[in-house]
């Protein structure tokens, strides 16, 4: 793995928490916001190419609202006796992600239906802490829609969700953490992997 350079939109869009107001940090001007707006500890959206979703966030204006998403890798036990040679590749489980039926769920089953590569996925967490505002990044690139499963019914009396599975060709994993006062980069990390085996380029 190698690191690599943060997007600069990330900064863009992270929240940090003042006395009487909200302040967005980025390469624009620092803009204010009344204090009556209070952010949910933690927001996930997600943007896919060619699908539009209904989130009314400023900083997210058509992206897809994400109610939970489960993410994880794995690997089989390293063979003590053969440490030194070949181990088989890691298990890209993919991002399973549950949302609400909206605008994007016509599509999603006709991605999932055809089967044609999406050139690229991207998964935001926002966190907003006494520590400062946190984006963890999920990029993803040649992207499958392998399951689409929609549960509802009038007796549960909450909106109809959706399970989606989203497989992937290359991942990029980046987290950038600010400070609560000024705004500037405490800390940003990126790392990305082909699943050819190699980091990404």
């Amino acid at each position: 793995m190698k690191t690599v350079r943060i997007p600069t939109r990330l900064a863009a869009i992270c929240l940090v928490a003042c006395t009487g107001s909200w302040l967005v940090f980025g390469s624009a001007a620092q803009s204010q916001f009344p204090a009556a707006r209070q952010e949910p500890p933690e927001r996930v959206f997600l943007r896919i190419q060619g699908v539009d979703g209904e989130s009314t966030d400023r900083d997210h204006p058509g992206w897809i609202d994400i109610v939970s998403f489960t993410y994880g890798l794995s690997r089989p036990p390293i063979d003590p006796m053969a440490i030194d040679g070949p181990q088989p590749p890691a298990n890209h489980r993919g991002l399973s992600l549950v949302k609400h039926t909206d605008r994007a769920t016509g599509l999603l089953y006709m991605h999932c239906n055809n089967g044609r590569p999406i050139e690229e996925a991207v998964l935001e967490v926002l966190q907003t802490t006494e520590l400062g505002v946190s984006v963890q990044e999920y990029r993803l690139q040649g992207v499958i829609v392998t399951a689409v499963q929609t549960s509802g019914g009038s007796r549960t009396g909450a909106r109809a969700t959706e399970n989606v599975t989203l497989h992937y060709a290359s991942v990029q994993w980046t987290h950038v953490r600010l400070d609560p006062v000024t705004g500037s980069v405490i800390s940003e990390v990126a790392m990305q992997w082909d699943l050819a085996g190699s980091p990404a380029p």
